[in-house]
């Protein structure tokens, strides 16, 4: 089986990243949706304003914090802290644009490139039995993992690898299960990992 990490490919899986991608959560059924290109767009773009939404957020806590403590113990201090604090959010701001535009840019790039799963709408379903995608049903024991895409992430002094990406085939014909172009791609992701890894659990 192949990986690929952040889009580049990475060798084959080894141990300890298969350690760090195990899903511990058992879920009997889950069930989503093939989105459309514009609906997968607009779902990563909700993603990513979250997501720097959270670090703004995060990083005017910590200035406030540090204004605030500095305006109780050296109000004096205050004439260098607030240039300095703007100085920096002005730098944030222009880093968080940078990062917003280049992810959206590679999120829109990514979904166009992709062959159609099935037609938008379509529900894809993972249970005991197997993987259900619109009017097709594989069973586990005739999928095969081809590749797993994993991606990089933080979450402020710690970092994690999470599945973007799962390509099976059955059959002859290749099935990509990839987190952009999925309601519910999460779970569908997580749950279909597992019981391709784990099928006894």
């Amino acid at each position: 089986m192949r990986v690929s990490i952040d889009g580049k490919p990475s060798g084959d899986l080894a141990p300890r990243l298969e350690r760090e991608l195990r899903v511990r959560k058992s879920m009997e059924v889950v069930e989503g949706l093939v989105l459309t290109p514009e609906a997968a767009v607009a779902q990563a773009v909700r993603n990513m304003k979250l997501l720097f939404g959270v670090v703004l957020g995060v990083g005017a806590a910590i200035s406030l914090v540090v204004l605030i403590g500095t305006a109780v113990s050296e109000r004096r201090d205050l004439l260098l802290f607030v240039p300095l604090v703007l100085v920096l959010w002005t730098g944030l701001g222009f880093l968080v644009r940078f990062a917003y535009r280049r992810n959206i840019g590679k999120a829109r790039a990514r979904i166009d490139q992709m062959s159609g799963l099935a037609a938008p709408g379509a529900l894809v379903r993972v249970d005991g039995e197997g993987l259900t995608i619109g009017g097709a049903r594989y069973g586990w024991p005739d999928l095969v993992l081809d590749e797993v895409g994993v991606a990089n992430a933080s979450a402020g002094d710690s970092s994690y690898v999470y599945i973007e990406r799962l390509r099976l085939s059955a059959g002859g014909r290749s099935l990509d299960l990839d987190l952009l172009t999925l309601k519910n791609g999460r779970d569908i992701l997580g749950q279909t990992w597992r019981r391709m890894r784990t099928p006894a659990a």
